[in-house]
This record gives C-alpha cells, sequence and structure tokens, in this order.
C-alpha cells in the first residue's frame, strides 16, 4: 500500500483516539469534563475529514462512504455533533449545560452529606457549577477561590454536563435525565463508538493492517513525552 494511504490512516486513527480520551475526561475530575467534550466531539469530526483524504488514492471509497455520509446526515444525533464542532470552532458557545439532576434528594440532605467532606476555611458549597461538578469553595490568600471538589455519591442524583433532550430521540434510559436536559456523556460515546466504528471499516473494507488503535496511542503518548 502506498505511504501516503499509510499515513492517512495513522493520522485519522491519532484524532480517533484523541477524541476517545476526550471521552475519558468527561468521565474524569470535574475540571477536566468541559475540555473533554469539546475535544471528543471536534476530534470525533475530524477523524470522519481525514479519512475522506483517501478520496482519489483508494479504488472504491466514494462508493463505501457514501452510505455512510448519508447514515450520519439522517440520524439526528450524528448531525447535531456535526454541526456542534463547528460551533464549538468557530463561536463562543456550544450547546452543552452544566447542571445537577437531584433525584429525590433535596438540597438541605445533599448539603448534610457534603458537610463532611468541608475542608477548612470553605466559604459555601456549590452544586452543579459549570464544570458540572459540586464541591466546596476556599478562598485564597491572594483573593482566588479554589473548587474542591468531592463525589456526592447520591443514588438518583447527577451533576455533570447536559444536552438537550431532544437528541435522546431513540428513547434510551439514561440516569440524571431531565424532561429538558439528558446527561452528555452516555450521548457523546454513542458517537465515538460510531466513530470508530467507521474506522474499523475503514481498515477491514481496503485492507490496511500495518496499526491498531492501541498502537497509534502508544505512538502518541512517545510524542508528548518526547515534547
Amino acid at each position: 500500500m502506498h505511504p501516503e494511504i499509510d499515513t492517512i490512516f495513522v493520522e485519522a486513527g491519532e484524532r480517533l483516539v484523541s477524541a476517545q480520551h476526550g471521552l475519558r475526561d468527561m468521565r474524569g475530575p470535574p475540571d477536566k469534563r468541559r475540555i473533554g467534550y469539546y475535544n471528543a466531539i471536534v476530534f470525533g469530526r475530524m477523524m470522519t475529514l481525514a479519512l475522506q483524504n483517501l478520496r482519489g488514492k483508494i479504488s472504491g471509497f466514494d462508493a463505501w462512504y457514501e452510505p455512510i455520509r448519508k447514515e450520519l446526515a439522517s440520524d439526528k444525533l450524528f448531525k447535531f455533533f456535526y454541526e456542534e464542532r463547528t460551533v464549538i470552532e468557530k463561536t463562543a458557545f456550544s450547546n452543552l449545560v452544566s447542571g445537577f439532576h437531584a433525584g429525590e434528594i433535596s438540597n438541605s440532605e445533599i448539603l448534610r452529606m457534603a458537610e463532611k467532606f468541608r475542608p477548612r476555611g470553605a466559604k459555601y458549597f456549590v452544586i452543579g457549577d459549570r464544570t458540572g461538578g459540586s464541591g466546596w469553595v476556599v478562598p485564597n490568600s491572594d483573593g482566588t477561590e479554589t473548587t474542591h471538589y468531592i463525589d456526592l455519591e447520591v443514588e438518583g442524583a447527577y451533576d455533570g454536563l447536559y444536552l438537550p433532550a431532544n437528541l435522546n430521540w431513540k428513547n434510551r434510559v439514561i440516569p440524571g435525565s431531565t424532561e429538558e436536559y439528558v446527561p452528555a456523556e452516555p450521548l457523546v460515546k454513542e458517537y465515538i463508538e460510531k466513530m470508530q466504528e467507521i474506522y474499523e471499516g475503514a481498515k477491514k473494507q481496503f485492507g490496511w493492517k500495518p496499526f491498531s488503535l492501541s498502537d497509534i496511542e502508544m505512538r502518541l503518548q512517545t510524542i508528548r513525552t518526547r515534547e
């Protein structure tokens, strides 16, 4: 296979791995979740753009990709993320919101449970801030404030990042959903899994085998270490 085709597959794979890292960050500490969302959406779309560089370089690409393009365009969730990538890159906004769904637990009960995690000097407690996290705010000597996030571990409650509920058009059962909003992570997970399906499908269709996604991830980690 031509070296340029190898490069396209590797570059597309690196973008997919970066999107997967973004999804992973959405499950991590609150201060990484929003950045993780941006990376998952932007790099997920960049993977398909990179893959389309195979057009004109490998026989049968258009015939293989056209049904995929139509599927992505007709699926409400995938179409949303396609457009969301443009919003993220070209405006100062996104459709992501942060919040807290308490379920059957009252705010006073949550505060009572959070009290055992209160650090010395804490000023007040926030629930579902811009990062989607909850924690105690502690003033610093320079006049700034630091939020010490905690895991509330309340059954039926969810603090995190949300997207409009109409994106859950397949009526998936997603804990933490409300009438207006649905937790973002399960929807992003479905999107990234679809991107991986497309990438792996291209590898199988055109017989590209030099590297697995794990190989590409290790390659990226080596590059970051050198930097």
